[in-house]
């Protein structure tokens, strides 16, 4: 029906804007995302002052895989003063993913100046600060984040890998535990938690947690269950 209605546009306003618009969504919702990039820098071009049209390309670059492009478009939109504390967030995001850490925690911190409890800002200022090397200040945002969200996984997921990546096994796992006390299904964590308790020197509860990954579509366990589970 979209596809019927956007036909009926294009034959009667093929240059209006609102019909470029309508085809980069039906574009992005069919998943072409190059070809929304294209309609909407050529709309964005002739209209540089549209930020409804500017918000829809920096998202389809993002889905593009194109976060420098994306960036770029999220400054366009903070440069002209758009009141959204939003973009800063969305920016911090795609400065993280083209390694430009320091601009990611610059925008991060003022984002937080907003909303100094976000969940979401709280993990991407711990994943920055980690990208830079600072697991000092990366656990200091996961563990805020724990604290005000003590009921969501994902809080606990992103402060057990950062103690993961520096071989804190006995806190990891904790954390590990944790997420999967709240969210069971986690195939991933399964095996994380599975590692850790295995360089803790506890084979049997590792396997335990092995054959959970496996069960739940990890296929990366088999390694594992093979070296140390199967007698």
């Amino acid at each position: 029906e979209a596809k019927n209605i956007f036909r009926a546009l294009s034959s009667s306003y093929p240059d209006d804007v609102v019909t470029g618009y309508s085809s980069a969504l039906i574009s992005i919702a069919g998943s072409m995302y190059g070809d929304a990039v294209r309609t909407l820098t050529r709309i964005v071009s002739e209209n540089p002052g549209d930020i409804k049209c500017l918000r829809l390309l920096a998202s389809a670059q993002e889905l593009s895989g194109n976060p420098a492009g994306a960036s770029a478009s999220y400054k366009r939109l903070i440069d002209m003063n758009v009141a959204d504390p939003e973009l800063l967030l969305s920016r911090a995001g795609c400065y993280r993913k083209t390694g430009e850490t320091e601009k990611a925690m610059d925008d991060i911190t003022m984002y937080l100046e907003f909303y100094p409890g976000n969940k979401k800002a709280l993990s991407l200022a711990g994943k920055a600060a980690s990208a830079a090397g600072d697991n000092i200040l990366a656990l200091s945002y996961f563990s805020e984040n724990v604290r005000l969200h003590p009921n969501d996984p994902e809080c606990f997921i992103d402060r057990a890998n950062s103690y993961f990546m520096s071989r804190s096994w006995e806190w990891a796992a904790k954390d590990y535990g944790m997420s999967l006390d709240l969210q069971p299904g986690n195939a991933e964590v399964w095996l994380n938690n599975g590692i850790s308790l295995l360089n803790m020197g506890k084979t049997e509860d590792a396997c335990y947690n092995f054959r959970k990954a496996f069960i739940l579509g990890n296929r990366n366990s088999t390694e594992y269950l093979g070296k140390y589970c199967i007698k």
